[in-house]
């Protein structure tokens, strides 16, 4: 048997420096004799060999709900050679093999045969920090897109600061499914001395069941903002302090939102609201 301490490993703390030791010799113990096993190591061992074999890969619902272990293999799509992270992803509900890459000092690019090859659909005069795309999912309506620009949590967050932001200043919007964009000027404002609802737009999310308006949510740095007529203009519904907002928006319309305080909010159903609600 070993003894009950173990030779210090760090400084621990001022009040106990072999706090560090202390700690590993309470995990390895055994609880019955207060004493780690000399044999523990080859115990180690037998216990790992003794553990079922895993394989990479997904675990997918097969006939009769059996379940089956299918592997998952990914290849790299691009694009390759830009500015920045990519930071969103969108694929064209009207045309599978048109994606949609948005990076946070990049710009938008878009692939219209499945990542084979990109192009960067934003001129070098706008600005790149696109962190959310979203596409208007009604029919007839599929060729309009936005997208969020600012990046509130940067690269290099750690536990006790969030690292470098990369400040945006509003939406963008596509009508003719992408190829070009322009700056919605309800969301811009040319004030990078100062700090607006829209520098951060930390995602955005329309409303496939509103027939009758273009209603597009946006989660901003200063709450979540709704518009009803694609982005001309907006009013704030949820007022938040900080970036920890999210939307989304079911198929049916009910749309959801977080805030800071964590709580979830459903909304109504946009066929039983009067308009402009």
């Amino acid at each position: 048997m070993l003894s009950r301490r173990l030779p210090p490993m760090s400084l621990g703390t001022e009040d106990d420096p072999d706090a560090q030791a202390e700690m590993e010799f309470l995990i390895l113990r055994d609880p019955r004799t207060n004493a780690i096993p000399g044999d523990i190591r080859s115990r180690e061992m037998r216990f790992a060999r003794a553990l079922p074999a895993r394989r990479a890969g997904a675990f997918r619902l097969g006939p009769n709900q059996a379940t089956q272990l299918q592997p998952l293999i990914w290849t790299e799509r691009g694009p390759n050679n830009v500015g920045g992270r990519t930071r969103a992803f969108a694929i064209d509900v009207a045309n599978p093999t048109t994606l949609f890459a948005g990076s946070v000092a990049g710009g938008i690019w878009r692939s219209t045969n499945d990542g084979a090859s990109w192009s960067l659909r934003t001129s070098p005069a706008q600005i790149h920090g696109t962190t959310c795309i979203a596409q208007d999912r009604r029919a007839g309506k599929t060729n309009t897109w936005y997208g969020g620009t600012g990046e509130i949590r940067g690269s290099t967050t750690n536990a006790t600061r969030w690292g470098s932001l990369y400040l945006g200043d509003g939406i963008f919007k596509s009508m003719d499914g992408g190829s070009s964009w322009a700056l919605l000027p309800s969301t811009s404002t040319g004030t990078p001395q100062t700090t607006d609802p829209f520098d951060y737009v930390i995602n955005v999310a329309t409303n496939p069941a509103n027939a009758g308006q273009d209603e597009v949510l946006a989660a901003t740095y200063r709450g979540i903002y709704r518009s009803v007529d694609g982005g001309s203009s907006w009013a704030q519904v949820i007022a938040s302090d900080s970036g920890f907002t999210d939307v989304a928006i079911t198929p049916g319309g009910i749309r959801y939102a977080i805030t800071r305080t964590g709580l979830l909010i459903a909304c109504g159903d946009p066929r039983t609201e009067p308009p402009g609600t």
